[in-house]
């Protein structure tokens, strides 16, 4: 028709109308013609995705990876799982992929109960270190709690009732109290003994709770304490931290010497002296205890004024010690002590102590002193130089002066004085490190393996 028409004549009204017909049908052509593009582009898109080097990753690869990007971001099996229908079918299958909750669910996430529990039940046989649940809401614990063979660590706020269930496979527990929780966990079992006698069963019976080895008691109420310290079925427990008041801690502690390798006393000193002084004095003996420390915090008292009870330690190499001023640590018996951290809570402004006794301490080999006053390093090394039967096996040490640098550079100088005395006297050469004002926060390196290093960190803050 467009070889027919005047496009410079006006059209008719017969033109207009046909022209018309001919646009429906070159519309109708443009149409089709697109749905066949589309169809053309939808088989390429299938054809290339078919041949994609994606789909030549085998399932295993595929599950570690998903592995690896729930390591990153624990959420990523919801993303991972709305790609294809292939890719949801591995992630059901790699219980891996479900199981980085321990460092990530908080208070404020936006996660309901019930999704944890589905998640939790897509994590298989593997094992959940659950410490990390600030939430106390009732419903929240017990979503967690109804798995308890996927619970190998767990952390209860607030909700000692969860107590009462059984725990296949837990092995450190931390229990939790606010202050203004009022919640009181349910009676004690109770089992019959000879002459119809009965006797209390503990909260943390053996039969509940079969592998539990760690446990951590932070401000529990004196009712959960007084249930948990109960000599019938208690655990063989390995570790105990017990930051908390009351009359029941020293008799949790008997209840488990023979089985504590480490043990964490922690308290404010105040408090903590109230509490020593009403119990008896009676020696206990921990004959597998080999990290021992009391973590007090200054609150107006003095050393000498309260007790500590009393231990028998033979095999103990670590010992750490936060407490007010003094002259000696507060455990006597450290001849077979590796592993010495003693840290005084001065302020700067306090009178400086200044000395220390070192003189039983037989086995060290590094020595690192820290102290806030400078006087105080140099009357240790003092001691060191006059006496080369202290520390015989000495062979590096570490000193942080706290001062400025015009007293520190002295000092410096003094230390390698005496130092390079001892060694002269003795024969034995002894590695010397000193860390400014500048290094002086530097903290501690860590020490895994207590049988093999013999540090002693003697850090007087």
């Amino acid at each position: 028709m467009s070889s027919n028409l005047n496009w410079n004549a006006i059209p008719t009204k017969k033109t207009v109308e046909t022209t018309k017909q001919v646009l429906q049908e070159i519309e109708k052509q443009l149409e089709e013609t697109l749905k066949s593009v589309a169809n053309l582009r939808q088989q390429i898109a299938e054809y290339k995705a078919w041949i994609a080097p994606i789909r030549k990753v085998s399932e295993e690869a595929l599950s570690i990876t998903f592995v690896n990007c729930a390591r990153d971001y624990w959420q990523s099996p919801l993303i991972l799982g709305a790609v294809c229908r292939r890719w949801r079918r591995i992630l059901l299958k790699t219980p891996g992929a479900w199981a980085f909750l321990e460092e990530n669910i908080q208070e404020d996430c936006n996660f309901h109960y019930q999704l944890l529990n589905l998640w939790i039940s897509r994590c298989g046989g593997i094992k959940l270190r659950l410490v990390g649940l600030l939430s106390s809401a009732p419903e929240f614990i017990d979503a967690v709690c109804r798995h308890p063979r996927n619970l190998q660590s767990l952390s209860l706020y607030d909700n000692p009732k969860q107590l009462k269930r059984s725990f296949p496979e837990l092995e450190e527990l931390h229990i939790d109290e606010s202050e203004s929780h009022t919640t009181k966990p349910e009676a004690n079992e109770t089992m019959k003994k000879p002459g119809d006698k009965k006797e209390y069963i503990s909260l943390l019976s053996f039969k509940r709770f079969p592998k539990l080895l760690s446990l951590h008691l932070h401000l529990p109420c004196n009712a959960t304490m007084q249930a948990i310290a109960q000599r019938s079925l208690f655990p063989p427990l390995q570790t105990l931290h017990i930051h908390t008041s009351g009359a029941h801690w020293l008799q949790i502690i008997d209840l488990c010497a023979n089985t504590l390798i480490t043990l964490v006393i922690e308290k404010k000193l105040d408090k903590f002296c109230t509490v020593l002084k009403q119990e008896p004095q009676n020696l206990i003996e921990l004959p597998r205890l080999q990290r021992l420390a009391y973590l007090g915090r200054r609150s107006g008292m003095r050393k000498s004024d309260f007790i500590l009870p009393s231990f028998q330690t033979p095999v103990l190499q670590s010992y750490k010690e936060v407490a007010p001023e003094g002259t000696s640590p507060m455990h006597k018996d450290l001849s077979s002590v590796t592993c010495l951290d003693i840290s005084h809570d001065l302020p700067m402004l306090s009178p400086a102590v200044t000395s220390l006794k070192i003189a039983n301490l037989q086995s060290v080999l590094h020595f690192r002193l820290r102290a806030p006053h400078t006087i105080l390093v140099l009357n240790v090394l003092q001691d060191l130089e006059e006496s080369p039967e202290t520390c015989p096996y000495l062979s590096l040490m570490e000193c942080f002066f706290r001062d400025l640098p015009s007293k520190a550079a002295l000092a410096e100088a003094k230390a390698k004085s005496l130092m390079q005395s001892r060694v002269n006297r003795c024969g034995r050469l002894v590695k010397v490190r000193y860390f400014s004002l500048n290094d002086y926060y530097l903290e501690a390196p860590t020490v895994k393996n207590y049988h093999d290093v013999m540090w002693i960190i003697l850090r007087l803050l």
